[in-house]
Parts: C-alpha cells; structure tokens; sequence
C-alpha cells in the first residue's frame, strides 16, 4: 500500500513559504509488522499557499499528482525517483486559484482535476473591492498508455462554472464539496437548500445531449438547516447497489479556549416559530453534529435539468493545458559582464 503525505495548507517556514511531500511504502507481514519504507521526497519554494489541494495516486502505476501552488502540477514517478511539473492556465489574468482536486479514474486512463477560482479585478480604492467572484473549472485529461509517469497528459474536455461572488471565503469551512464517479462530478454547496451540480466529466455527442446536459441540476427544492450555509454538504448519487442518493451534511461547532462539559451530552429538539433547532445540550456553545437524509432523484429532485448559466469557455487562450514552466530571467546567473579595455592613442 502507498501512502502519500502532503500538508493540507502549505507549512510556512523562515523565510519563505514551502510545499513538501513524501511517498512511502507500507508492507503488512503476519510474523512481524515492518517500518514504512520512504519513497520519494519532494521540497519546494512557493511565494502564495493554496488550500486542501491533496495529492492523487495513480490506482496501479507509480505515479502520484500534487497541484503545488502558483498553478504548478507535479507529476511524479515515486519509483523511479523522477518527476516534472506543468503549469494550469488559468481562465483570466485576474485569477488565482484556491483549492485545487486531483482525481484518477478506476481505469487508470484519465485524470481529472477541478480548479477552484478567485477572481477579483484590480481596483484604484480599496473600497471599490468589494467580495471575489469565484468559479469552477473542470477538466479531463488522457493519460498516455505507454509513457503514463513520463509523458504529460491530453486535455480532452473542459467545463467551467461561475459560482456567484462571495464576500469572503472561510478556507478553514469551505463551502464547496465535491463527489466522483466514473462519468460525473458533482458539486455541492454550502446553503440553506439543496445546491447541486452535476457536471459531465466527458464530451457527450449529439445524440445524447438531447437528453443529457454538461451541467445540470435538481428541478425541486429541498431545504437545509439554517446552519447548513456554514457547513459542508456533500451529495453522493445512487449506485447500482443503493438506488437513494445520500445528502450529508459536517457538524458546525469550533469551540476555542478551556472548557469543561460537567454534564452528558445528549441530543435535543426545540420548536420554534421559524423552525426546528436541533442541537447537542450541556455543550458550552450549540453543537450541531452531522446529519444525513436519503432521497429519490425522481420524486425528490424532480429529475435532473439543464443549468442555464453555464459559462463559456474560449478555445483560442488555451485555458486549462498544461503548459512548460519556463525559465525566468535571472540578472545574477543569466548575464556575463565582459570588460572591454581600450587604449587612447596619443595625439
């Protein structure tokens, strides 16, 4: 079993900023458990952070993905010690990203990553930049088949969302999930109701987006607690083996300083005129612990329909290819000063 370790935020170190990750190998042995045997290590130097950007393990080759900030990707061949990086163009010059997913498919062909977006245009005031715009971009690459570790991956689709502006993001709480399957990834955000996503990992033809959409979305309504606008929701679709899909939503409590609960803590229910407030009593402040719910996409959701807002994306910027890194110009290592001495002829 491999074990990838990557840091959830970029550990800041003096005097600069940092992204560090190890592979290890972890071998199970009835006679004797044995110490996990270090892979690959891999240290840089970044100017900015990005956020809960975890690393991707191929699901049988040697090869691990880690976006590592400032758009850089490392791809790397944990066994054979050697990797490269390329850089994810993003979709304006004014954007940055801020949590980048990495995701292979169960087959081993294609990778899948979804670029978070923030995107705020330079303003003369600072009270003229008010809140970030945020968006989605999800992309799908071809793996090669024969040089998977060495080669860079294909871009062969991409989708890209607008997701409104915020304020100010929280990364600590994010407000977006996301869930995988083979042919979809579904996007989930943090809100008082069900708002879902569900965006097409692969190019449909002309048949099929008759019935099918690149991004569509629930036709129902389902309401959420009040509190769900500051906890994580995650929708996971039906299976083949579980025809109701599952919405599940993170518990909300970040209790700071010392305490001491001198009572158990058990669950409790009070009505009110605005609604039900559901909670965990003898805690020094209201904890609201995970709940879930089944639904039917039929009868619940009402189905699944097109999503009119879906953002355009221009073909001719390359948004979304990962480009070389190229060399910047260094004034120290880059120039060769060369004196020239000449001598004045007497008149």
């Amino acid at each position: 079993m491999y074990y990838a370790y990557g840091p959830t935020a970029l550990f800041k170190t003096r005097p600069e900023l940092q992204a560090s990750i190890s592979v290890f190998l972890i071998r199970s042995s009835d006679e004797s458990p044995l110490l996990p045997a270090k892979l690959f290590h891999f240290t840089q130097e970044l100017p900015i952070s990005l956020y809960d950007s975890p690393p991707a393990i191929h699901p049988f080759k040697s090869l691990i993905v880690w976006p590592i900030g400032r758009g850089d990707v490392l791809f790397a061949d944990f066994s054979c010690q050697s990797y490269f990086t390329r850089k994810l163009r993003l979709t304006t010059s004014n954007s940055a990203h801020i949590s980048v997913k990495c995701h292979f498919s169960n087959c081993g062909q294609y990778l899948f990553i979804a670029a978070f977006e923030g995107q705020r245009k330079p303003a003369k005031k600072m009270e003229d930049a008010i809140g970030i715009k945020v968006a989605l971009l999800v992309l799908t690459y071809r793996l090669s088949e024969s040089k998977t570790t060495r080669s860079p991956p294909r871009l062969i689709h991409r989708t890209r969302l607008d997701l409104g502006q915020k304020s100010s993001i929280a990364v600590s709480s994010f407000p977006f999930t996301l869930t995988w399957t083979s042919t979809n990834v579904y996007l989930t955000c943090s809100d008082n109701t069900l708002k879902v996503f569900r965006i097409d990992l692969f190019s449909s033809t002309a048949e099929v987006q008759k019935t099918c959409h690149t991004v569509a979305v629930p036709q129902k309504a389902i309401i959420l607690p009040s509190t769900a606008t500051k906890r994580k929701v995650h929708y996971m679709p039906p299976t083949p083996t579980d025809l109701k899909a599952k919405i599940l939503i993170e518990s909300e409590a970040r209790v700071k300083g010392d305490f001491e609960v001198k009572t158990e803590l058990h669950l409790g229910y009070e009505h009110h005129r605005g609604g039900g407030v559901f909670g965990m009593e003898g805690a020094p402040v209201p904890i609201s612990p995970p709940i879930g719910c089944f639904v039917d996409e039929d009868q619940d959701l009402g189905c699944w329909g097109p999503w009119k807002d879906l953002a355009d994306v221009p073909d001719d910027f390359g948004i979304g290819h990962l480009d070389r890194r190229l060399e910047k110009f260094d004034f120290d290592d880059d120039c060769d000063c060369t004196f020239i001495i000449s001598s004045l002829s007497e008149r």
